[in-house]
C-alpha cells in the first residue's frame, strides 16, 4: 500500500512543478481520499486521529505508516490552499490542499509541525497571498461579503462541512449558509463545495489551512522535538506578524479569526 502513497506524491509533485493543472485535482483528490481512509482506520482503532500510534492495533499503525510519505507534500499543499481564482481554475484544488494539509496535521501531528514549518516550505508567502487584500491586488474580488458565523478559527479540526459553517455566500441569487440548500448545494466526490460562487470555496480553503497551521504550531510546541521544525525563531516570527497582519485587516470575519487562532498559537510556540 505505501508504494501507492508514494506514487501519488510523485504525481503531485510533478503537476505542481510543472503546473499541469489538469492533474492537480485528481492527484489531491486521491491525496485527500487515502488520508480519509487512515484517518477512518485510526478512528476503528478505538483512538483519536492525531494522538500517534502508541498503543495502537496492527491496522491503525500501518494506516499512519503509509502517511509519511505525504509529509513531503506540506509545500504543495501550504501553496495550493492559498490559490486564488486568477491562479487555478477554480476552488477545487486549494479546497482540497487545504483540506488534505489538515488531515495530515490530525494524523501525524508532530511530524507535520516540522515538515509545515521547514524553511523549505513558503508558509509566510502563502499567509500573505491570503485574504481580501492580496486577491485584489492580484485583480480578484475579495471576501468582505463572503463572511458570517462566528469567526473562530478552524482549529486544525472538523472536516470540510465544518469548515465552511460560518460563511455565507452574499452575493448568490439564493444561498443562506454555506450548508444551506439554496448557496452553495452540495459536495462533489472530492468533497469539494458546489457553489454559484467560487469564493465560498477559495474563503473555506484558507480558513481550513490557517486552521492547520494553528494547529501544526500547538504540536510543535507540546512536541519532544523543538520549536517550528527547524524554521527559527526569525521564521517564526515573520510568521507571526504575517497572521497578525491578516486577521486585523481582513473583513471576512472567519479567515480573519482563524488567521487570529493561528497567529496565538504561532506567539505561544515562540514563547514556550
Amino acid at each position: 500500500m505505501i508504494w501507492l502513497w508514494h506514487k501519488v506524491a510523485a504525481v503531485l509533485s510533478y503537476a505542481h512543478e510543472n503546473a499541469v493543472e489538469p492533474f492537480m485535482e485528481p492527484a489531491l483528490g486521491i491525496c485527500r481520499a487515502l488520508l480519509e481512509r487512515a484517518a477512518d482506520e485510526v478512528a476503528a482503532d478505538g483512538e483519536g486521529a492525531g494522538e500517534g500510534a502508541g498503543g495502537m492495533g496492527a491496522a491503525a499503525s500501518a494506516a499512519l505508516d503509509a502517511v509519511a510519505p505525504l509529509l513531503q507534500l506540506s509545500p504543495v499543499l501550504v501553496e495550493c490552499a492559498a490559490a486564488g481564482e486568477t491562479e487555478v481554475a477554480g476552488a477545487a484544488i486549494p479546497q482540497i490542499a487545504a483540506e488534505a494539509l489538515r488531515l495530515l496535521v490530525e494524523l501525524l501531528p508532530e511530524e507535520s509541525a516540522a515538515a509545515v514549518f521547514h524553511p523549505h516550505v513558503p508558509l509566510t508567502a502563502a499567509v500573505l497571498a491570503m485574504g481580501s487584500a492580496a486577491a485584489v491586488q492580484r485583480g480578484e474580488s475579495g471576501f468582505a461579503d463572503v463572511g458570517g458565523g462566528s469567526g473562530g478559527g478552524a482549529g486544525g479540526g472538523g472536516s470540510l462541512a465544518r469548515g465552511l459553517s460560518g460563511l455565507s455566500l452574499g452575493d448568490s441569487g439564493g444561498g443562506g449558509r454555506g450548508g444551506g440548500a439554496g448557496g452553495a448545494g452540495g459536495l462533489d466526490i472530492f468533497g469539494t463545495v458546489e457553489t454559484n460562487s467560487p469564493r465560498l470555496g477559495f474563503a473555506a480553503a484558507q480558513r481550513t489551512a490557517l486552521g492547520a497551521v494553528a494547529a501544526a504550531a500547538r504540536a510543535a510546541g507540546q512536541g519532544s522535538s523543538g520549536g517550528g521544525g527547524g524554521g527559527g525563531p526569525t521564521d517564526a516570527a515573520a510568521l507571526e506578524a504575517a497572521l497578525r497582519r491578516l486577521a486585523l485587516g481582513e473583513p471576512n470575519p472567519s479567515i480573519a479569526g482563524a488567521a487570529a487562532d493561528a497567529a496565538d498559537s504561532v506567539a505561544a510556540l515562540i514563547g514556550r
